[in-house]
């Protein structure tokens, strides 16, 4: 991706930890008045209806108001919305065309130093036939973003789990319909892959 997508990108993303705590989540705005992240382990307190204040990771003067607008605890899940006349100014945009992005892009959140972590590899999609032999070619956390080569959200990481990690694409989020989408039923599957070693 060139360098301005690449800045673009990262102002995508924000985290529900202040900005001086000593480690820090990952959360993805994904349209003007949603942001999405992952629903287990210290994100399991979350309850519809609760607000939260999220901070920018680059700017961290920046912090949004928004409520838990809907949990999907079989997806992993939660879905943010924008309280008010807030939105997000910059958010990913998702592929339209659903296919699995290889080579992708895993952007998220070096919890330590609360800096952008880009990781670069390639995503197996797992087939019957070679139960166990699926992989993918990086490591990432929770809420981190997967992209297409344009820069176009595939989905994030939702679970990780030992040496399994799990993704949830855009579809599988159940955001609801965008005025401009056409309204299908959105499967439920998400896909499991293993870490290559």
């Amino acid at each position: 991706m060139r360098s301005e997508q690449v800045q673009n990108k990262e102002k995508v993303i924000f985290t529900t930890t202040k900005p001086d705590e000593s480690t820090h989540d990952c959360v993805i705005a994904v349209r003007k008045e949603y942001a999405v992240t992952y629903q287990n382990g210290d994100h399991s307190h979350f309850e519809e209806g609760q607000q939260v204040t999220l901070y920018s990771l680059l700017d961290s003067t920046l912090a949004i108001e928004v409520e838990v607008f809907l949990i999907r605890k079989m997806q992993d899940v939660v879905i943010f919305k924008t309280i008010g006349d807030t939105c997000f100014e910059f958010f990913i945009d998702y592929d339209r065309n659903r296919y699995l992005p290889s080579p992708c892009h895993l952007l998220g959140v070096k919890k330590e130093t609360r800096t952008p972590e880009w990781k670069e590899g390639t995503l197996f999609i797992p087939k019957p036939q070679d139960r166990g032999q699926s992989c993918v070619t990086f490591e990432g956390e929770p809420g981190s973003a997967v992209m297409d080569d344009n820069g176009m959200l595939y989905g994030f990481i939702s679970v990780k789990r030992r040496n399994e990690i799990t993704l949830t694409s855009y579809y599988n989020m159940c955001l609801p319909p965008e005025d401009d989408e056409v309204s299908s039923k959105i499967s439920q599957e998400q896909i499991s892959v293993k870490k290559g070693i």
